[in-house]
């Protein structure tokens, strides 16, 4: 197994269906990344999006928007679970597939004897997290097109200005 789970008693049953789930998508990543992680991924699992946002686990606020964290120091997986079994396993893929750039980042980074406080642009870390973590997308393309045509896309240079939004 690829992850150490951590869930309340209550959600056992789910908690036991996601591990599934999540092992399968390691089992890929291993691969997509070329690499097998060295110690178990921390997975926090919460049964409501409240107590997702009320937790200790990270000194930051978690707003209402915030579908899933991956911690940069720690590298621990937090997920609320929404009630959309559809939605958990997108976020899991989407959180999963941070928590292995990190890790294939920071191993490149000692690898070739680099600064180890290297992250690359928030476009490619977020576009990395969505394409590892989706399927084509009608309505993400549809989004794309508009903000296009309407000149609301962002040159990659710039992208500071669309950061915490879905044009992200």
């Amino acid at each position: 197994h690829h992850l150490r789970l951590h869930y309340h008693a209550e959600e056992e049953s789910l908690a036991r269906r996601l591990v599934v789930f999540a092992d399968g998508a390691c089992d890929e990543f291993d691969g997509r990344f070329r690499l097998a992680p060295r110690h178990k991924i921390p997975f926090l699992l919460y049964s409501a999006h409240a107590l997702f946002q009320q937790t200790n686990a990270t000194p930051d606020m978690i707003g209402e928007g915030t579908g899933g964290l991956t911690e940069l120091i720690k590298g621990r997986v937090m997920l609320p679970h929404t009630g959309s079994w559809q939605r958990l396993r997108w976020v899991t893929r989407h959180e999963l597939t941070h928590a292995y750039m990190l890790e294939k980042v920071a191993r490149v980074m000692h690898e070739h004897h680099r600064t180890q406080n290297y992250l690359p642009p928030l476009w490619f870390i977020e576009g990395l997290a969505e394409y590892c973590g989706t399927t084509w997308d009608a309505e993400a393309e549809g989004l794309l097109r508009d903000a296009i045509l309407s000149g609301e896309a962002e040159p990659l240079t710039h992208s500071d200005a669309i950061a915490g939004t879905v044009l992200m």
